[in-house]
């Protein structure tokens, strides 16, 4: 049972994988209790209202997480900041259980990103990286994230990623694909422990 307020008229279900090639994709139905037999016709009005409903959705969406993304791209770059659980009117939504560091990678071509944490326990961890939209950069062949089914951890239990175009041995990698900039988003699911603390820095390529 999930309680609904009056005003709640949206329902958000994230399906979380280690590997998308491995999992099957959940499929869900919404039906209607208490009500019998066929709906009525649609009505002209009904259909106008809808459309004005997810015209109003749509551009407030846009505006919404690009505004997110904007005040990532102002603040200092190749850094992970903590996402406020706070609710407000300009915060993401933030599913139960689940926490998130996120910043804004700016590189140059011959420039990577070495990002180094110590994860606790959680079911679920992940980096992503993500275009200005929030779309994996390399969503089909998997190069775009690292989480804690993929990783390949240090002796002391610790997590080393290089973000760059080139992976040069890394153990751990996710491919630029060409991109110079965008989103970096880090996932901590269902975990009673805080969120690891993420360092960060720029090197050459050629130091790698």
């Amino acid at each position: 049972w999930i309680r609904t307020e009056p005003d709640a008229s949206l329902l958000y279900i994230r399906q979380y994988a280690h590997d998308w090639s491995q999992t099957r994709s959940a499929t869900f139905e919404i039906q209607c209790e208490g009500v019998t037999g066929p709906r009525p016709p649609l009505a002209l009005a009904e259909l106008e209202k809808g459309l004005m409903r997810t015209a109003a959705f749509v551009d407030h969406a846009v505006h919404f997480w690009a505004a997110i993304v904007d005040r990532q791209a102002a603040s200092e770059p190749n850094v992970f900041r903590e996402v406020s659980q706070a609710q407000t009117e300009e915060s993401p939504e933030m599913p139960v259980g689940h926490r998130f560091s996120a910043g804004y990678f700016r590189l140059a071509p011959d420039e990577a990103l070495v990002v180094t944490f110590t994860p606790g326990d959680a079911p679920y961890w992940g980096l992503d990286l993500t275009s200005y939209w929030f779309e994996p950069l390399s969503y089909e062949d998997h190069r775009s994230h690292v989480n804690n089914r993929t990783a390949t951890f240090e002796p002391d239990g610790s997590v080393r990623i290089i973000i760059a175009e080139e992976r040069r041995g890394a153990s751990n990698w996710i491919d630029l694909q060409g991109h110079r900039e965008g989103m970096m988003l880090f996932r901590w699911s269902r975990s009673r422990d805080p969120l690891p603390a993420i360092a960060s820095r720029v090197v050459k390529l050629a130091e790698l």
